[in-house]
């Protein structure tokens, strides 16, 4: 059995005519199932943000993972990838080497129309693991049509060596979503 995912997330924010955040995630994964419980990948991670002095980061990886838990209400894997990382900085040139990445996905149904997820993942840098990025989301979910769904969530993303030290390390946001199923 073999799955796709593009999960992308863009947020965009102006108060009195200024752009307040303006950042841009995506990650393209594909998913095959070795057994009932383990599977491997191949993902491509991008992230832009402006505000951090990000121009870009992507990272294409591949791994393999464990599904600690399995049903039709709840859901808890784990997984772990290696790869590269390719960065470029505003002000600071570009980057690249390998990356590791670990991760941790729960979710649970918690009716017919309504589903909680949550999910936590970390990219090192393999030539200075003290530099990374960490991403942790959670959210709410409810079918508002067939094909529609209406996401409430948090996000908080981090990073352990932003390019300025004038740049905060974390950040998060709030949001309410629509969500279109193909």
């Amino acid at each position: 059995m073999s799955r796709q995912c593009i999960p992308w997330l863009y947020l965009r924010g102006d108060a009195n005519g200024e752009t307040q955040v303006d950042k841009t995630s995506v990650d393209a994964r594909g998913e095959y199932s070795v057994s009932d419980r383990t599977f491997v990948f191949a993902e491509v991670s991008y992230l832009r943000d402006p505000f951090k002095g990000v121009d870009y980061f992507v990272a294409p990886l591949a791994g393999g993972g464990y599904r600690i838990i399995r049903s039709d209400t709840r859901n808890l894997t784990v997984d772990a990838a290696l790869g590269a990382e390719l960065e470029s900085n505003s002000g600071f040139g570009r980057s690249s080497g390998g990356a590791a990445k670990a991760g941790e996905n729960f979710d649970w149904t918690l009716s017919p129309t309504s589903k909680f997820t949550q999910k936590l993942t970390a990219i090192w840098k393999t030539n200075d693991f003290g530099d990374a990025f960490y991403h942790f989301d959670a959210g709410l979910t409810t079918t508002v049509a067939a094909r529609l769904e209406l996401k409430l969530a948090y996000v908080y993303d981090y990073k352990t060596r932003p390019p300025s030290i004038n740049i905060k390390k974390g950040d998060s946001a709030i949001f309410a979503a629509l969500l279109v199923r193909f």
